[in-house]
C-alpha cells in the first residue's frame, strides 16, 4: 500500500520516468567509495515498472459496478471515429478548419509524442555555454509554446500530427471561437462533471480516484498522447485547444 500526503507531488514523482527516478535514486541514497550504486538490482526502470498496472488489475478495476468513466473513454476504442489530415484544411497562417462536422469525442490524429519532464526542459534552458545552446534555446522554447503539460504528472507533452499545428488562442475579434478539442483527460473530466461522478479530490481541472488501474496503463495517452473532440464541431469551424 502506499500513501501519498499531497497528491500533486506524489503524482509528479510516482509518473516520472525511468531516467528522473534514476536521477532521484542518485540523489538521495549514499555512493560507494568506488561511486558504484549501492543497489544491486533496482534502479530507474525497474521502479518505473510499478507505476504501470497489470493488463488483469486494469481489467479487475473496470469489473467493479463503480467503475468510473474512464473505463469507457480511457482506452482506445476501434469504432471512434478518426479525424486524419484529410478531414482538415490547414491554411497559411497555420489554422486548421474542419472540413465535415467532427462528432463529440471522436480522435484526433496525434502521431508520436515526444514527452519530456519538466526538469529536463529547465536543464535545457541553462545550457548557455557551447554551439548548441542556440538550438537547444530554440528548441526549449518551441516545446514549451506546443507541448501540454499534465495534470497528472506534471510532465510535457508534444503531440504531432494535426494537434502539433491547432492553437489554444482565439484569433483578434472572433469572440464565438472558444475551444473544441482537448487532452483525453481534459475530456473525461468534463464528462464526470456532466455525468455528476463524485470526486474524492479535483486537482486542475481533473478528478482523481484514489486508485485508477486505467490512468496507469494510459498515462501518456491521459497527458496529451490523445487528443479529442471536446463537443460536436460543424463544417468549417476552427480547431482550438480548449484551456
Amino acid at each position: 500500500m502506499i500513501a501519498c500526503k499531497s497528491a500533486a507531488t506524489c503524482n509528479k514523482e510516482w509518473y516520472a520516468n525511468a531516467a528522473q527516478k534514476e536521477i532521484d535514486i542518485k540523489r538521495r541514497l549514499r555512493t560507494r567509495i568506488s561511486e558504484k550504486s549501492t543497489l544491486s538490482y533496482v534502479d530507474g526502470a525497474v521502479l518505473n515498472q510499478y507505476t504501470r498496472a497489470f493488463p488483469a488489475a486494469q481489467t479487475s478495476f473496470c469489473r467493479s459496478p463503480r467503475a468510473p468513466l474512464d473505463c469507457q473513454l480511457g482506452m482506445y476504442n476501434a469504432e471512434t471515429p478518426m479525424v486524419t489530415f484529410k478531414d482538415v484544411t490547414v491554411q497559411e497562417d497555420g489554422s486548421v478548419f474542419a472540413k465535415s462536422d467532427i462528432p463529440k469525442g471522436a480522435y484526433i490524429e496525434a502521431g508520436q509524442t515526444l514527452k519530456f519532464e519538466e526538469s529536463v526542459v529547465e536543464r535545457i534552458e541553462n545550457t548557455q555555454s557551447g554551439v548548441q545552446s542556440k538550438y537547444l534555446s530554440q528548441f526549449s522554447e518551441f516545446f514549451k509554446s506546443r507541448s501540454k503539460r499534465s495534470s497528472i504528472s506534471g510532465s510535457l507533452t508534444l503531440p504531432s500530427g494535426i494537434p502539433l499545428l491547432v492553437s489554444d488562442t482565439p484569433r483578434e475579434g472572433i469572440a464565438y471561437e472558444t475551444g473544441n478539442i482537448g487532452t483525453l483527460a481534459a475530456f473525461i473530466a468534463q464528462e464526470k462533471k456532466i455525468k455528476g461522478e463524485v470526486c474524492k479530490m479535483e486537482e486542475e481541472g481533473l478528478c482523481h480516484e484514489a486508485h485508477n488501474s486505467v490512468l496507469d496503463r494510459h498515462i501518456v495517452s491521459y497527458g496529451g498522447g490523445m487528443v479529442v473532440a471536446m463537443r460536436n464541431i460543424s463544417q468549417g469551424e476552427r480547431l482550438l485547444f480548449a484551456n
